[in-house]
């Protein structure tokens, strides 16, 4: 038994029990219930007294620390680790009770023990967390000019999960003054981001620093606008607007991954930059030297961000849906939550800034070429976005491109039913109450003239099969039957509700099922 063999040797010197708690990490898997539970409970008396530097030394005491973290990986067996003295001893070593800003490989072990049962248990350990205000002692702690990466990766994290729907939690990092520590550690490493020439090896890195940043920033602005909390009379979104500039850092300045490049940082970028609205984010953009030396006058930075946004979208879209079909993947909700956010911005974009429209128009709908088949096929960046509009399985982000290329046809319902085709276009309009005939679909010449219904080139369309008068039997009920489907799906879209004419019919008694000698004739 493991409580036992350290039971007797929990007074030998230092090496020995380092060399017992390397040996126990991995034996962390087969320890019973029981024996956990035992060795848990003297495991945090030990590091109660004894801790670096009363009797162990900090090697022992890391080890200790993070054999205690794998134990807690499974809350069973270990209650008393999530339970208030744990806690408390465990904010004691990490320095958060006594505010010492400690930055030590015992104080960051201590906080990834904290950070794990948060996550695990966070109602088993919100009490002793407001106890001894942990909110301000995390703050106290990022606060640290040279914090470690490791402790700031940490300190965020723990912030991020508290603040999830917190309001109280919110307000008093608001009143501890948290902008200008979060703006440091996110500015610190998003500038290491932008001289790397390779990713770090190690789990924590500026990368994963800056997404924990991003990921509190997101969490801060989000519950602020909520619940209209400020900072002595500030509006979130002006008392964070400099958190911006390493925003702009990584979407511009720091290369794409290939071939995802909606990965963090990136991802959270885009969702912190989706909280501001376009006047504060147009104004930091344009007063942050580091992103204006990149162009030359307002054009070419209006088509630099025009670039990069659209190539982050498009590489996503063909990382995330590679054969096309949006309703294909099984991942539609995860797919939702990734390409919405990117839209979004986009959108937020073109309709703050009217002079964006051409260039976002430009890359995002139909080009000529895109017009020799129906507008939603193909793999060019605008017919998967077109494809988008008719969604099933991705709600957010149907809405989300259907509206972006509204506004980039100036909210012109016939425009925009000539650029994405009526049958694409309608959906949308009935929704928003916007009634519109089919346009005629007439060009300034013949070979210009555009089906109405799907935005191809008439002079491209094929000979589609027969017409109805000189279908079979057999023919007409597959046509009915690929017809029933269409509809189904289109009601399942929630964007337009629909009779199903062919279901109509079934139930009326206007189908008969056909017998083989019938479907000869």
């Amino acid at each position: 038994m493991l409580a036992d063999d350290y039971r007797s040797l929990r007074d030998t010197d230092d090496t020995k029990l380092s060399d017992f708690f390397e040996g126990a990490i991995h034996a962390v898997s087969s320890i019973t219930l029981d024996d956990k539970t035992q060795f848990i409970e003297l495991l945090l008396q030990d590091i109660d007294q004894k801790s670096a530097p009363s009797q162990w030394d900090e090697v022992t005491t890391t080890r200790a620390l993070e054999l205690l973290k794998l134990l807690g990986r499974d809350p069973n067996g270990a209650n008393s680790l999530f339970a208030d003295k744990g806690i408390s001893i465990l904010m004691k070593v990490g320095g958060l009770v006594d505010r010492s800003g400690k930055d030590t490989p015992v104080s960051r072990e201590a906080l990834k023990c904290i950070s794990n049962c948060i996550l695990l248990k966070y109602s088993a350990t919100s009490a002793t967390l407001d106890k001894h205000n942990a909110v301000d002692a995390c703050c106290h702690l990022l606060a640290k000019p040279d914090l470690s990466q490791e402790s700031a990766f940490l300190t965020c994290r723990i912030l991020f999960v508290m603040t999830v729907n917190n309001t109280e939690y919110v307000r008093n990092l608001m009143r501890f003054d948290i902008q200008p520590a979060l703006l440091n550690v996110l500015s610190k490493n998003t500038e290491n981001l932008v001289h790397e020439t390779e990713p770090a090896p190690t789990p924590i890195n500026s990368a994963s620093v800056a997404s924990e940043g991003l990921k509190l920033l997101f969490n801060l602005l989000m519950v602020c606008s909520r619940d209209n909390i400020t900072h002595d009379g500030k509006e979130a979104i002006h008392y964070f607007g400099d958190c911006l500039k390493p925003v702009y850092d990584i979407l511009f300045r720091v290369p794409l991954p290939e071939p995802m490049p909606l990965v963090p940082p990136f991802s959270h970028a885009i969702n912190a930059l989706m909280q501001y609205p376009y006047d504060i984010s147009n104004a930091v953009f344009k007063g942050y030297k580091p992103i204006t030396q990149l162009y030359n006058t307002l054009e070419e930075g209006r088509i630099m961000i025009t670039t990069r946004l659209g190539d982050i979208l498009e590489r996503a879209l063909a990382y995330l849906i590679p054969d096309g079909d949006p309703d294909a993947s099984s991942s539609g909700q995860s797919v939702d939550a990734i390409i919405s956010p990117v839209i979004l911005v986009i959108r937020c974009i073109a309709a703050g800034e009217p002079n964006f429209i051409p260039p976002f128009k430009k890359r995002l709908l139909p080009n000529e070429t895109d017009r020799i088949q129906p507008v939603n096929q193909g793999t060019s960046l605008s017919a998967r976005l077109i494809r988008l509009m008719t969604s099933t399985l991705l709600p957010q982000t149907r809405e989300a491109v259907s509206d972006l290329l509204f506004v980039l046809c100036n909210e012109d319902a016939a425009e925009f039913s000539h650029q994405v085709g009526y049958g694409n276009a309608i959906g949308f309009l009935v929704n928003r109450g916007i009634s519109i005939e089919p346009p005629n679909g007439e060009g300034e010449t013949p070979a210009e003239d555009v089906n109405p219904i799907t935005g191809q080139y008439r002079a491209n369309e094929v000979d589609q099969g027969p017409s109805l008068a000189d279908m079979t039997m057999e023919e007409k009920e597959r046509e009915a039957e690929r017809l029933f489907v269409l509809f189904e799906r289109l009601k399942k879209t929630g964007v337009i509700d629909v009779e199903n004419p062919v279901a109509t019919a079934m139930r009326e008694g206007r189908f008969e099922e056909l017998d083989d000698e019938d479907s000869d004739h």
